[in-house]
């Protein structure tokens, strides 16, 4: 036989798997080296996904003004779950609501100086532990989140 507080705590684990699975997904936030990345990210994930339980939006300084509010206008249907493909932008300068995951690549590019050619140059290369940790950060600012790395410890 139970006794009280063993009813209470089984119907409080019970009330909180139900908000779990009735909670609207949170977004994925995906970090990448630029717009040639993200196009092709883009079409392969909306090959693969279906379009009524994920939505993919772009977001870089490339596109247009409405295009980036896009990320941040609420999804229609709320079991919907949002993938942001996007560059060192999200890093700092936006955040996009409701992200639970952050997948880093760990590159970005950089406008460098090249001497013997006497020109800027766009590379990419590798982040620093601060960027990581600015890009961790962009997960679970409004819920519990988490990162992943898609590089080693020792990098």
């Amino acid at each position: 036989m139970e006794d009280g507080a063993e009813k209470i705590e089984k119907e409080g684990e019970k009330e909180k798997l139900e908000l779990e699975i009735n909670k609207s997904p949170g977004a994925i936030l995906v970090f990448m080296t630029g717009w040639g990345d993200i196009e092709k990210c883009q079409t392969i994930l909306k090959a693969d996904l279906d379009e009524k339980k994920f939505k993919i939006q772009p977001l870089h300084g490339g596109i247009t003004m409405e295009q980036q509010q896009e990320v941040f206008d609420p999804l229609l249907d709320p079991k919907q779950r949002r993938i942001v493909l996007a560059t060192n932008i999200a890093e700092a300068s936006i955040t996009v609501p409701d992200v639970e995951y952050v997948i880093d690549c760990g590159r970005a590019k950089e406008t460098s100086y090249d001497p013997y050619l006497k020109v800027a140059t766009l590379t990419t290369s590798w982040i620093s532990k601060a960027s990581a940790n600015q890009r961790a950060g962009r997960a679970g600012r409004t819920q519990n989140g988490l990162c992943f790395h898609l590089f080693s410890k020792g990098r």
